[in-house]
């Protein structure tokens, strides 16, 4: 009888071209020696642009001597029991970086430069210089101070590289907020609140920017609308902390909280010594307690809950989002990073340790990994999400590209839903010919005009009776010619 082992090196392959994230590749390899050797080639080639199935935890850059080590960044896999992953990451090397939606946004000193990558598929977005927002001008000193402080990313849907009309990138930088549209020359400012700035959310069912600032006030603005300028925030609410028990809002998180509501997340420190000669601002610190806080759009009532239910909440320099717990994501559960920027460069060992699991239930915090390395943030990959239904606007396009689609369940293939995939990123320009009936039809493929870019390798995900599909588009670019007309026309 034939073994596992024994299965043919053609089905191996087979077999491994067709796992979609990261961890079920490197299963795949574990399991015995001949899986490994016979797949090795195919697997190892790919297995660095999937995505993982959970967030994982991105550490602070290497400080060996070796060069090699300064152009990769290390990241824990929650999802596999804490396996580390490293990633060709040049962009970021002594650079400070925030995170949203599986992208980072990075920083370069030369110039101001800011750009958007994506660390799995190595896709990168330009943006506008950060000396380019409006009405915002220092000198060449103040440059470290706000290097420092390029505290939040955050989007208004999940793809950049989509030809979505409404897509902005929002950012924290320093005490400003400024959005863009990539593509921009310059950034928009956004005004209106009043103390320190704690957090940014965009919530995506009301189309709004949520802004949670000093004493819990929180604003909000729609960056979306460009008949509304200048953009100005407007106070929706201010939190009323002495009904819970709350002198003050020491820090505070903000993220969206089903279709009509917000959760704020408190946070409060422990200081072990504080203002002395030794330490200067901040000495060594540890989270001691989080609190959260319901706020509804719609009824404009606060209401504190014990229990964030199946739900686990990650908060950083992150943008700050929740995902349903299970699978090596404890439920009722903070993930926290370290998120004090003067600390990196105040203290003696620097910042960065102030890292854990913070139990709803009791208070317990738990170690995230038995480690002294520093962590900068929780990184999470998630696909735009596909509707069957969806229609897309057109984007002025200068090259034509033939996309390759795989990975559509074979009884969702045909000619409609591969044009549809297509038409996500630009305007089809030769319809599907798939069928069913041709020896290899687990791939579509459809002509698509798009713009002016880098090569598209993406993930789509369709949703169907209840079922989550991830479906790639590779790009192959072709030098196309349209059919001619023939003398009878």
């Amino acid at each position: 009888m034939t073994t596992w082992s024994d299965l043919l090196p053609e089905i191996l392959n087979n077999i491994s071209g067709k796992l979609d994230f990261y961890e079920d590749s490197v299963n795949f390899l574990c399991v015995c020696t001949s899986w490994k050797s016979s797949s090795a080639t195919t697997t190892k080639h790919s297995i660095q642009h999937l995505p993982s199935r959970l967030p994982m935890l991105m550490l602070a850059e290497s400080n060996t001597d070796e060069d090699d080590e300064h152009e990769l960044r290390r990241f824990l896999l929650l999802s596999n029991g804490g396996t580390m992953r490293k990633l060709p990451l040049p962009e970021a090397q002594r650079q400070r970086c925030v995170s949203t939606h599986g992208w980072l946004l990075t920083t370069v000193e030369q110039e101001f430069y800011t750009k958007l990558v994506n660390p799995l598929t190595r896709a990168q977005v330009d943006l506008p210089r950060l000396y380019m927002i409006e009405e915002l001008y220092f000198d060449q000193d103040e440059w470290m101070y706000y290097l420092f402080s390029m505290r939040k990313v955050v989007f208004t849907s999940p793809n950049p590289l989509s030809s979505d009309p409404s897509f902005r990138v929002i950012i924290v930088w320093g005490r400003t907020i400024g959005f863009c549209q990539p593509g921009d020359v310059s950034w928009t400012r956004i005004k209106g609140w009043e103390g320190h700035l704690f957090d940014i959310s965009y919530h995506g069912a009301r189309k709004r920017l949520y802004v949670v600032a000093t004493m819990g006030a929180i604003y909000e603005c729609d960056v979306t609308n460009d008949v509304l300028c200048p953009k100005a925030l407007s106070r929706v609410t201010t939190f009323p902390g002495e009904e819970f028990g709350c002198s003050c809002v020491p820090w505070a998180y903000l993220l969206e909280w089903g279709c009509d509501s917000l959760l704020m997340v408190t946070r409060e420190r422990y200081y072990f010594k504080k203002h002395d000669d030794e330490y200067g601002r901040y000495g060594p610190y540890r989270t001691s307690r989080f609190q959260c806080f319901v706020f509804g759009l719609d009824d404009g009532k606060w209401s504190k809950i014990a229990s964030l239910g199946g739900k686990a909440v990650f908060i950083g320099f992150n943008s700050s989002f929740a995902i349903d717990g299970g699978e090596a994501v404890k439920p009722n559960c903070i993930y926290f990073t370290d998120d004090l920027y003067e600390p990196y460069r105040g203290l003696p060992e620097g910042g960065g340790g102030d890292v854990g699991i913070y139990h709803m239930f009791n208070g317990r915090i738990e170690t995230l990994f038995e480690s002294q390395e520093s962590v900068v943030q929780f990184y999470h990959w998630k696909a735009p999400e596909l509707k069957l239904s969806e229609v897309k606007t057109e984007l002025p396009s200068d090259r034509v590209v033939s996309l390759r689609i795989a990975g559509v369940p074979v009884y969702l293939r045909d000619n409609s839903l591969y044009d549809l995939i297509g038409g996500l990123f630009g305007k089809v320009v030769q319809e599907s010919s798939f069928s069913l009936s041709v020896s290899d039809n687990s791939e579509g493929s459809v002509l698509v005009l798009v713009p002016l870019g880098r090569r598209i390798e993406e993930s789509v995900v369709i949703n169907w009776q209840e079922k989550r599909f991830v479906v790639w588009v590779a790009e192959e670019v072709i030098a196309w010619k349209p059919d001619p007309i023939s003398d009878s026309h």
